[in-house]
């Protein structure tokens, strides 16, 4: 996946769109890859990207097809930490 430290860097340095299109570029990669654990991932990492950018109905549908890849491919971690997530873009 592009690595989380060059995405967080475009975010931070104000481009979150350009940190955005790559994601979606590498979501779109591992899809057609089949790798599904990557693909979760980088769903994870773009709707967190939204949710930073305050995005919170865009970043609701990431997370929830990478929780539910997660869960399919019973990754625990990454799903423990999507699920964390969901819970912040719960209304109080």
């Amino acid at each position: 996946m592009g690595d989380p430290e060059t995405l967080q860097l475009l975010a931070d340095i104000g481009h979150p769109a350009g940190a955005d299109r790559l994601l979606a570029e590498v979501i779109a990669s591992f899809e057609t890859l089949k790798s599904r654990l990557d693909e979760a991932d980088a769903l994870y990492q773009r709707g967190r990207l939204r949710q930073r950018a305050g995005d919170l109905p865009g970043a609701l549908p990431h997370l929830e097809r990478a929780a539910e890849i997660a869960r399919a491919c019973e990754a625990k971690t990454l799903l423990g930490r999507i699920e964390v997530a969901l819970r912040e873009l719960a209304p109080r």
